[in-house]
């Protein structure tokens, strides 16, 4: 269970479960990827504290979203490679 998962009150999660969430998920015949938010607004510029890139940006995630950016882009080149459908919103 991933650590943040903890925090999920455990009769929550047996509901969670019994939907069928908590599987393994495998991309399907027709996979795509979304990528959202990936702007300065909700980053903030890089190199900024989460305090500096929220004056800077109220919405910003700071340095979680740039630890986030080569994981991204990873799976932004996979796709590619793969000729599959990118969305950027």
């Amino acid at each position: 269970m991933r650590e943040w998962m903890k925090m999920i009150p455990e009769s929550e999660q047996s509901i969670y479960s019994s939907a069928g969430f908590q599987t393994e998920l495998k991309p399907g015949n027709r996979a795509a990827l979304i990528v959202v938010d990936v702007t300065y607004g909700f980053t903030g510029s890089e190199g900024l504290t989460l305090e500096e890139a929220i004056k800077e940006f109220p919405t910003a995630c700071g340095p979680a979203s740039w630890e986030a950016m080569p994981r991204i882009s990873r799976l932004i080149g996979m796709f590619r490679s793969k000729q599959l459908p990118i969305v950027f919103t």
